[in-house]
């Protein structure tokens, strides 16, 4: 009589292998990367207005809802451009992600107080043409971060955080409670409130950047 295990003597090794195998430990990543999802986390709750709340204001308050796909395609068009000369900087090194991210979180800022401040089409465009760097830069940034970063093995597992709880998450607490504020309160309020979120973000880049910065070995 011979048993199974004569022929696959590697089945106990690989069951032993799938039983020590971890969904996730905090220790794939190092501190500068929970941080750096902290912060686009916070500045994705704002980016939350322009990806999701945009439409209803154009509508209600400055009438342009029949120009509505002209709109969005400057804003698209925008981040397709960025993505394109964005990304070929980056990765000539003649812009590093911490640049384009202090870039991007600036851009959320003066694109939320011109909506709030600024009246008509031409700052409406302009501020529309920022969508380059509020999405664009943005996600440069954080994809590169990643890629020299975070080992190959954990890669994957990082852009889903990065999708998941930087920015989808963040955005749905942004639209529920943006509704609420444009209920009570008005697209005013609303503007100007979520646009403490970037400034709370540029402050975590700019005091923690040393941390922010670091660059493990893959």
């Amino acid at each position: 009589f011979v048993t199974c295990t004569a022929f696959c003597p590697e089945m106990p090794q690989s069951e032993n292998k799938d039983h020590n195998h971890k969904f996730f430990d905090v220790n794939w990543f190092d501190k500068s990367f929970y941080l750096m999802m902290l912060t686009v986390g916070i500045s994705r709750v704002a980016q939350a207005i322009p990806d999701r709340l945009l439409g209803s204001y154009m509508t209600e308050e400055l009438h342009l809802g029949g120009h509505f796909p002209f709109y969005v395609a400057i804003g698209a068009f925008s981040e397709i451009l960025m993505l394109i000369i964005g990304g070929k900087l980056i990765r000539q090194g003649k812009v590093s992600y911490y640049t384009m991210l202090i870039l991007s979180t600036v851009a959320l800022i003066v694109r939320l107080y011109i909506y709030a401040y600024v009246k008509g089409k031409a700052a409406f465009i302009f501020a529309q043409t920022l969508h380059s760097f509020t999405y664009g830069a943005c996600h440069i940034a954080i994809t590169n971060y990643i890629s020299l970063t975070t080992s190959k093995k954990h890669n994957a597992f990082a852009m889903s955080w990065y999708t998941a709880l930087a920015i989808n998450f963040p955005q749905m607490l942004g639209v529920f409670f943006g509704g609420f504020i444009i209920d009570n309160f008005g697209y005013g309020s609303l503007f100007r409130i979520y646009g403490i979120f970037p400034v709370i973000a540029l402050l975590i880049l700019v005091v923690f950047r040393k941390t922010i910065i670091l660059r493990r070995e893959k």
